[in-house]
């Protein structure tokens, strides 16, 4: 068959032959060039397919070159490992320079860029009724759901049961989940009251949150990148809470 002329309406963005929507009169696929579109609010046109991102470019110039290009600055200290891993070291006389960008790129399993309200605020569901609307629904969950077990043996029937990946709704139509983000197992709470003991946990973590290894740490090697996702996944927090409860209540025998 032949090869489709590209029109207006479709794009002149049109690939065909790889990724995007199947097309069940040809049985071929479509894929948008979502870097055709100039603006936040086109790049809405195609939201299934291409979301609108701010990024930062790292570059290696010379003075000339950085006099040249108003938009080069200074890199941010938490772009430096990307201008370390992205730039390498450099040309002999040559210095690292970043430049904020914006554009609209495809969605895709590892990045997925979406263009919110803030940055077209055209598009469907971002009037300011609505917004408020759904601020009014958000706020009551966002506080933290607990779950009480008689033990780590029933946590483990319940991430077992059949409706552990299921949600429950209430009568407001607020549905909560059946799965866990992370779960307290208290092996000892020896140090409560008046036992005098030493009291003993342990943090499981949801390891698709968490995304690291489900291993067991005695010890943790001083190092950001040792420690970097147990902060950002919530682990600390919890050690934190846990810790200042047990030597609260311990300290004063209740």
């Amino acid at each position: 068959a032949a090869r489709p002329a590209a029109t207006a309406a479709t794009a002149a963005a049109a690939d065909w032959g790889a990724g995007g929507e199947d097309n069940a009169t040809t049985g071929r696929r479509l894929r948008v060039n979502c870097q055709q579109f100039g603006s936040a609010c086109q790049c809405t046109t195609h939201s299934e397919s291409c979301g609108w991102e701010q990024y930062v470019e790292v570059r290696w110039v010379t003075a000339e070159e950085a006099n040249e290009d108003p938009d080069l600055v200074e890199c941010e200290e938490e772009t430096l490992w990307y201008a370390d891993n992205e730039g390498g070291a450099g040309d002999p006389g040559t210095s690292r320079k970043c430049k904020w960008s914006e554009g609209c790129h495809e969605r895709n399993g590892w990045e997925d860029p979406v263009t919110t309200c803030w940055e077209c605020d055209s598009q469907d569901g971002c009037q300011v009724d609505t917004l408020w609307s759904n601020m009014g629904r958000a706020l009551p969950a966002m506080f933290p759901k607990l779950r009480v077990f008689a033990s780590g043996d029933a946590v483990n029937e319940h991430m077992q049961s059949e409706d552990y990946l299921s949600a429950v709704e209430d009568s407001s139509g607020l549905k909560t989940a059946n799965s866990l983000c992370a779960a307290i197992i208290i092996d000892s709470d020896a140090c409560v009251g008046s036992g005098g003991g030493d009291c003993e946990y342990t943090i499981r973590m949801n390891s698709t949150i968490v995304n690291d290894d489900t291993e067991t740490h005695e010890s943790l090697y001083p190092r950001m990148e040792a420690w970097g996702s147990y902060w950002s996944s919530g682990f600390l927090g919890l050690q934190h809470v846990i810790d200042g409860f047990l030597l609260k209540e311990g300290s004063t025998g209740g």
